[in-house]
């Protein structure tokens, strides 16, 4: 599976912050043909994919780790795991 974090070690130069980061990674994904999304966060701030906060999510996962996110979580709300 093409997870976003694996895409970090594409970056090179200097960053100004997260947001910068976030927004260079997306961009070698998109160069590399990998779809992909914006993280999205919940009440506390962790990310509704990696369930990290801010800094340790890479703001963007690909459609790949989207999806097994989903399928975990319905499989907990069904009682499965």
């Amino acid at each position: 599976m093409n997870r976003a974090e694996d895409f970090l070690t594409h970056l090179h130069g200097s960053y100004k912050g997260v947001a910068e980061i976030t927004a260079a990674l997306s961009e070698v994904l998109r160069a590399n043909g990998i779809p992909h999304s914006p993280a999205q966060r919940d009440e506390n701030e962790l990310c509704l994919v990696c369930r990290r906060g801010m800094l340790a999510c890479p703001g963007v996962h690909t459609f790949e780790e989207i999806q097994e996110a989903n399928r975990v979580e319905w499989a907990h709300k069904k009682g499965d795991q």
